[in-house]
């Protein structure tokens, strides 16, 4: 049904206010709706005649970009036009489309004896400042649905024409298009406008729905896991890159069914039908282009017919296990710094290990670098390809210990997994594990470790099936094993067993020589990260720290020069950069040359390696003195090895006969009576 919904007086008083507009006079109430005068006055401060029959067009080749960065919406705009105004398209002149600059990107004429509107043309500018009010470019300035009905339009060219536009949004609620249909106005329908409305805000969800779809694509493709989204009876939906990869094939495949790309199996039909979600299972796929064992899940999709599968490589999986895990092996020998006979001999002995399987215990102070030591002898070894796991034996609590070293099965203890969990040794087969603070291990824990080292199997908490795991053994202490096995807190099969090729890693006041190199690593390293520009450290401040004690060893020593790195700006580190804990430890032992607040030697110093000698070979005798010269014991109070404790006493000249008749004499003196 049609209709003339504009009387022609009307039609004559709304060209009479037109033209009160144009004079610049206002005017009468309640004759023409507001957004239509607004528009008025918009278009004639922007100069737009009304006698004007031009149209603006763009480029063809600017039109084809700009069309085809749309097609999507172009897409869309089609498929609802062709579904809904159906009705309509006997009336209607024109259907188009513009993007949010007004630029007509599409064009619908339904009839080819029907002459389109002249103004809606592909690449023509439909925006107010150009061609005056019309329904694309005022509801682009109103940013709402609009009708525009004859004499509203503002030039003449439009006035035998009604048009009904309304606004397609984005996401976020943006104005995105435009769409309008126009109809000469004989032909007048009156749900015209409504339509509009409603397929606008069609095309409105379809494109937010595009949207999630492609943002759910995107976050498919960024995932590590394959994912298949099918169909019951096996079409493929939707699939990522990588399950394309898993599969063999070039491309992700849609529109097909996974029977071409995977052999049907029970397998396949237990994945199709099951009604419950499946998490995790472990199985080998016979996809057509190469078998994969894979671990699997499926879910399937709430409300629909559809499943999700997600494949994950067993393979990639085990490597993602470890580094999730454990620690990479990221040193080698090369990053050990120091010139020192002790170091150098300490290096050499890892070094002759490291490409054997042998177990290897590496002993040392805290602060030392023992994990350095362990990743270089991996990383050495035969095995360096494999994980390199670490355990801090000391750090974790009692309770759990054995489930970490073994792993455990489901229902070994109240909130076990239900598919239980791997142990460090599980994850660390084909590789290397490191067993940090091993004389903190708990006794139980020592008897599995050893019936371990003993079989090489490893049976997890709570289960009755061994699995034979091929791992390397790096073991680490502070402590005196022997010590604790003549004490009972640690096994003494097991000392052994770890004891194969002990390393012992001397302390920084052993290798003092070996400070200053230290030093200018830590200070070029700090300066580098942050990022300051101290190029040097001054002679008086390596004197010094040649001097400390340095308990801490050399992570102490790398915690005092990020400190002096962090508050120095200046170039050099200087007396003034030490911090005052240090100054402390040093007050009434400072070297001699050195007046106290001055950064310059009042005279030459003796060498450095005579009072470093003078010190330890003091320290040591006095040691010797409290056990009554039993090198043993003096051993276990220095934390060395009885070997290692002979060979720094001949180095030092120390006799020890002498020592242990100076020690009867005391003994002897302090039995006598006094003679006061």
């Amino acid at each position: 049904m049609s209709s003339k919904p504009v009387h022609l007086s009307l039609q004559h008083t709304l060209a009479a206010q037109k033209q009160r507009v144009l004079r610049g006079e206002k005017t009468e109430p309640g004759i023409v709706r507001d957004f239509i005068l607004r528009s008025w006055e918009r278009s004639a401060q922007s100069g737009v005649s009304v006698d004007s029959t031009e149209c603006a067009v763009i480029d063809p080749g600017l039109l084809k970009h700009i069309r085809e960065h749309n097609r999507a919406l172009i897409q869309c705009t089609t498929e609802i036009f062709q579904h809904m105004f159906s009705d309509i398209k006997p009336f209607a002149s024109n259907m188009a489309l513009s993007n949010a600059d007004g630029i007509i990107i599409a064009s619908f004429v339904p009839q080819e004896e029907t002459a389109p509107m002249p103004e809606i043309t592909l690449g023509a500018l439909s925006r107010e400042n150009i061609i005056g009010t019309n329904g694309i470019g005022t509801c682009l300035a109103e940013n709402r649905p609009i009708e525009i009905i004859g004499m509203e339009h503002f030039r003449r060219l439009g006035e035998n024409w009604s048009c009904s536009a309304a606004p397609i949004l984005d996401e976020q609620k943006n104005l995105l298009a435009v769409l309008n249909v126009g109809q000469h106005r004989e032909h007048y329908h009156a749900h015209t406008f409504g339509m509009v409305k409603a397929a606008a805000y069609a095309i409105s969800e379809q494109m937010r729905l595009r949207a999630m779809l492609r943002r759910q694509h995107s976050i498919m493709e960024l995932l590590d896991d394959g994912i298949i989204v099918l169909t019951r009876n096996g079409s493929i939906r939707m699939m990522n890159s990588h399950a394309a990869r898993i599969m063999g094939l070039r491309a992700p495949a849609t529109d097909c069914g996974i029977t071409d790309y995977l052999q049907d199996s029970p397998l396949l039909h237990d994945i199709l039908n099951t009604s419950s979600p499946i998490q995790d299972k472990e199985a080998r796929f016979e996809f057509t282009a190469r078998p994969r064992a894979c671990l699997y899940s499926v879910l399937p999709i709430a409300g629909g017919d559809d499943i999700t599968l997600v494949l994950r490589e067993s393979q990639r999986m085990r490597k993602v296990a470890v580094q999730m895990t454990g620690n990479r092996a990221l040193y080698t020998f090369n990053d050990i710094i120091g010139h020192s006979s002790e170091l150098r001999q300490a290096v050499a002995e890892a070094r002759l290990v490291a490409p054997r399987p042998t177990t290897v215990l590496i002993l040392g102070e805290s602060g030392t670098g023992k994990e350095l030591f362990a990743q270089s002898i991996h990383n050495a070894g035969l095995c360096a390809s494999g994980p390199f796991i670490t355990v801090n034996c000391g750090a974790l609590p009692r309770t759990l210990l054995e489930s970490e070293l073994f792993g455990y099965e489901y229902g070994a203890f109240t909130g076990a997994s239900k598919s239980g969990k791997p142990g460090k040794f599980e994850l660390a087969s084909g590789g290397s594990i490191f067993l940090d603070e091993i004389g903190e291990m708990p006794l139980d824990a020592q008897v599995a470790l050893l019936r371990l080292l003993q079989n090489g199997e490893v049976t997890r908490v709570g289960g009755t099936v061994s699995r034979r795991v091929n791992v390397r053994v790096i073991a680490a202490t502070n402590r005196n094993l022997e010590q604790m096995v003549q004490d009972g807190t640690f096994r003494e099969d097991l000392f052994y067993r770890l004891n194969v090729y002990p390393i012992f890693i001397p302390p920084l006041r052993f290798r003092r020589e070996d400070i200053k190199l230290l030093a200018v690593y830590f200070l070029k390293t700090f300066s580098r990260n942050l990022k300051k520009n101290i190029r040097s450290i001054d002679d008086d401040v390596l004197h010094m720290l040649e001097c400390c004690h340095w308990p801490g060893n050399v992570r102490e020593l790398e915690n005092t020069m990020e400190r002096m790195v962090n508050i120095l700006n200046e170039e050099k580190l200087t007396m003034a950069s030490l911090p005052p804990s240090l100054l402390k430890s040093l007050k009434g032992s400072a070297p001699t040359g050195v007046r106290a607040g001055s950064s310059a030697p009042e005279a030459a110093p003796p060498p450095l390696s005579d009072y470093r000698n003078m010190q330890e070979a003091e320290h040591i005798r006095n040691i010797l003195l409290q056990h009554h010269g039993n090198v043993r014991r003096a051993a276990a109070a220095l934390e060395l090895s009885r070997p290692y404790l002979y060979q720094k006493m001949k180095q030092l000249g120390i006799n020890i006969a002498e020592l242990r008749e100076l020690s009867l004499s005391h003994s002897s003196a302090d039995a006598l009576p006094s003679r006061d």
